[in-house]
């Protein structure tokens, strides 16, 4: 046993057993899978060979269950194919793609949480929100009152959406305060 360790000095050169060959078939398949329901807008940011592209376009298309098993496998193996560098960059495509997604995400929790808030009558909140130079301070205050007030009748739920919709507006990018 020690003279097949000593034939591979480095553990690099090691041949790859099978579970590792199809658990990398799993995670090419499923970077273009990913890719592909992005759509067009994503394939052209990443550098893809013209049969991979035609292969997502067909993906799209495809509504049978079983002929989209069929072309998911078809999408892993040209995916094998594709240039190492070329499925770096499709992984850190889609990494950077989803953190924007979790901060998008959390953004809007967040504004969540305020609206709520600010319907059950924090006051102090209210006011400090008011004091911020991109809300028009009448303007919220009216939209809170409205909120605060449909929340107390147990109306339906136009003027929080109301008010949520205008701190998404007007708070871009602000995930925390």
């Amino acid at each position: 046993m020690e003279d097949w360790n000593a034939e591979w000095e480095d553990e690099s050169e090691l041949p790859k057993s099978r579970s590792q060959k199809k658990q990398e078939v799993r995670v090419l398949e499923s970077l273009g899978i990913r890719l592909a329901g992005m759509g067009e807008d994503a394939w052209k940011a990443v550098p893809l060979s013209p049969e991979l592209r035609r292969s997502f376009e067909d993906y799209t298309g495809i509504r049978s269950h079983g002929a989209r098993k069929r072309q998911e496998k078809r999408i892993g193996a040209l995916m094998r194919h594709e240039d190492p560098e070329h499925v770096e960059k499709i992984s850190r495509f889609l990494e950077d793609g989803e953190a924007v997604q979790r901060r998008e995400r959390s953004r809007i929790q967040y504004l969540e949480s305020v609206r709520d808030r600010l319907a059950a009558g924090d006051e102090d909140l209210a006011h400090s929100f008011a004091e911020r130079p991109e809300l028009d301070r009448h303007h919220f205050l009216f939209l809170v009152d409205q909120a605060t007030r449909e929340k107390k009748e147990g109306s339906p739920r136009g003027a929080r959406r109301a008010l949520f919709r205008y701190l998404k507006e007007k708070m871009e990018g602000d995930a925390g305060d």
